[in-house]
């Protein structure tokens, strides 16, 4: 995986999902169709971007929730209407229309 001249090789995706995840995820033989029971090398990278866009999804909550408790009066209002509609997408309005 390569960003702007970075890459990011193998062995890095597999121990960043093996320390999130834990060694049970790395060898299921009953999770993982494969000769030796570990995961695939395919998955690894799944799994990885997928991590990674928790933690920025996480990070930008915190970010959200620091802007709710130092924020303005309006800065907290924006930011607490965004994580609503966040946790909650469709409005009543919308459903009972579509």
């Amino acid at each position: 995986m390569k960003r702007e001249g970075r890459a990011i090789s193998l062995e890095m995706a597999f121990l960043h999902c093996e320390q999130q995840l834990g060694g049970a995820w790395v060898h299921a033989p009953s999770r993982w169709a494969t000769s030796d029971g570990c995961v695939p090398v395919r998955v690894v990278w799944v799994y990885f971007r997928t991590l990674r866009m928790a933690r920025a999804r996480h990070a930008l909550d915190t970010a959200r929730g620091i802007g709710l408790a130092f924020g303005s009066k309006d800065d907290g209002h924006r930011a607490a209407t965004a994580a609503f509609d966040d946790a909650f997408p469709a409005s009543l309005e919308a459903v009972s229309d579509g």
